[in-house]
This record gives structure tokens, sequence and C-alpha cells, in this order.
């Protein structure tokens, strides 16, 4: 367990466990905090009645494959994304004519940083999700801090997050940027009956 000292806009009150990052997948709930940079086999899926506080810490969550998303929020579950360290790290891009950003976590040059399309996200992001939404919320998601990027949905509505039947999306920060979908929603896409509501981030 660690202490929310040093890891600020955490909520004290919350007791805080390292990530197992031989966790690649399945049903999760409790608070983690990641040490390193995770990839996942399959979805991590919150149930009914469970909820999960995920502080990236700055790392990544990534997919080692195609046609699942990195979190599924069943109904009645709730996710709280945080990044303590949002402010630290850089995660190089670039975005081409098709909006999606493709990133390098880099010290060096990546190609040429005098391109108009050169940027760089700072802190933890949840990224490489490809064929399904990064983020589906039947329950309820609070993003707090985080960036949801890079990822690239062909098979439909919603590649950052897509808020499905039932589901409320709370984002009061973090980042959602250089998502495509082919349909609607790149960035965030909710479907009918759902409830979204953006009070900061960007």
């Amino acid at each position: 367990v660690y202490s929310s000292q040093g890891h600020e806009g955490l909520p004290g009150t919350i007791k805080w466990g390292k990530y197992d990052i031989s966790k690649t997948g399945g049903y999760i709930s409790g608070s983690y905090y990641l040490a390193d940079d995770i990839s996942l086999d399959t979805s991590l899926v919150i149930a009914k009645g469970y909820k999960l506080n995920l502080c990236l810490h700055g790392h990544s969550i990534q997919s080692r494959g195609s046609g699942f998303s990195a979190i599924s929020i069943l109904e009645g579950g709730e996710l709280n994304l945080y990044d303590c360290q949002e402010n630290n790290g850089i995660m190089r891009y670039f975005h081409l004519e098709d909006g999606l950003f493709y990133l390098k976590k880099s010290e060096y040059n990546w190609e040429s940083e005098q391109s108009p399309l050169y940027g760089q996200l700072q802190g933890g992001v949840i990224t490489g999700f490809a064929d399904n939404p990064c983020i589906v919320a039947h329950g309820k998601f609070n993003l707090y801090s985080g960036a949801i990027s890079a990822n690239n949905n062909k098979n439909g509505n919603g590649a950052g997050v897509s808020i499905g039947k039932g589901g409320i999306f709370n984002m009061q920060g973090g980042t959602i940027a250089g998502n495509l979908s082919s349909g609607s929603g790149g960035g965030i896409f909710m479907g009918n009956h759902g409830n979204v509501v953006i009070s900061g981030g960007e």
C-alpha cells in the first residue's frame, strides 16, 4: 500500500496498492497504481456493484492484440481514472491527415520535431487499442486525469470512450485526443440513453 504523499491530486482516503503487471485482463476491482507500463491480452472488466480506482502514475496501458477494449465497465460498475504524474514524462506524437495520433515514448528526436504535425503528451496514457472502443461504459466512468489517445476503431463508433445504454461519463480532467473511428465519435461516442458531463480536461 502506498500513501497519497507525493501523489498530488489523488484522494488521500483511498488505500492504493501496486498493480500486478502479470494481470493482463479479466475482472478487476479495488484501488491500484501502475509501477510500470502494462500490456493487455483481453479487457479489464468491472462488474456490477464493483469499483476500480486506477492511477496511471505516468505509465501506459497498451494492447497486445485487437478487437477488445482496455476497460469495460458493466452496468452498475464504476471506474475512477487518475494520473498523479500527469505533468511528468513525455509521450511524443505525430498526427497525420486522418487525425490519429502515432505515439512513441522517447527522449530522442523522432523524425522532425519541426513538423507542425509534431507534439507531445505528458504523463500516463491508455493507447493502442484497435477495432473496439478503448473504454466502454455501461456503468459510470469518472475521468480526473490521464490521457486516452491514439486508439483506432475501424469497426464502428467510438475509439476513445464509448458510452452505452445506461452509461455515465463524467470528464473533470485528463485528455482525450488523437483517436480515430470509422463511424461517429472518434474521441467520445454516446449511444442512446447514455449521459455525458464535461466540466474539465481537453
